[in-house]
């Protein structure tokens, strides 16, 4: 799939002549910038900016008890826009999960930048698909998910699985290793049953 580049757009977009509920997105995904992961902002008077900030590399604590505390992290120090000049057609779209209404929505916009600044910006695409079998399907999925959080209270699961399960992962975590080992060692036995 490859990576995108998010756009918040604060500059009014046209809507779709039916909208079904659509009341709009400010949060975009696009791949026609650098496709590195970030952030950029197109302002009310439709200026495009990209999210710059600095920072630096924190070391983490070998003696720390967490992963993350251990490993270290990247502290921001500075954040700040900075204005793109940039003259580029850039396509830009957003997908919609609805609790409130009938539709899921996905939208698409194309935007053209001269220097940096909207020329001109079209609805490319807007689709609403019912949303009822997913929202049975979101449903179904979260009673699963609560009926086995509930069976992870039981002494069933507790005392006889949760430890029978621990069992047999040990068991045949042991025999790939062994195998693995096995396999590493069979060629210096080979080599010792060649005639020479």
């Amino acid at each position: 799939m490859g990576m995108y580049d998010t756009i918040i757009c604060e500059y009014p977009l046209p809507m779709p002549n039916d909208p079904k509920g659509y009341s709009g997105s400010k949060d975009f995904q696009t791949k026609d910038l650098d496709s590195a992961l970030d952030w950029y902002e197109i302002d009310k008077n439709g200026q495009l900016f990209i999210q710059r900030s600095e920072g630096e590399w924190i070391e983490g604590d070998k003696n720390a008890t967490g992963f993350v505390a251990k490993m270290g992290y990247f502290k921001t120090t500075k954040k700040w826009k900075e204005e793109l000049i940039r003259t580029i057609t850039i396509n830009f779209y957003d997908y919609q999960h609805s609790q409130d209404t009938d539709y899921d929505y996905s939208i698409e916009y194309k935007a053209v930048f001269i220097d940096g600044k909207i020329s001109s910006v079209e609805l490319v695409d807007f689709e609403a698909r019912d949303n009822a079998e997913r929202k049975k399907k979101d449903l179904e999925f979260d009673k699963k998910l609560k009926d086995w959080y509930e069976f992870t209270k039981t002494r069933k699961y507790k005392y006889i699985l949760r430890p029978y399960a621990s069992f047999v992962k040990f068991m045949f975590r042991n025999i790939r290793n062994f195998l693995t080992f096995s396999q590493s060692k069979l060629y210096f036995v080979e080599k010792f049953f060649l005639i020479k």
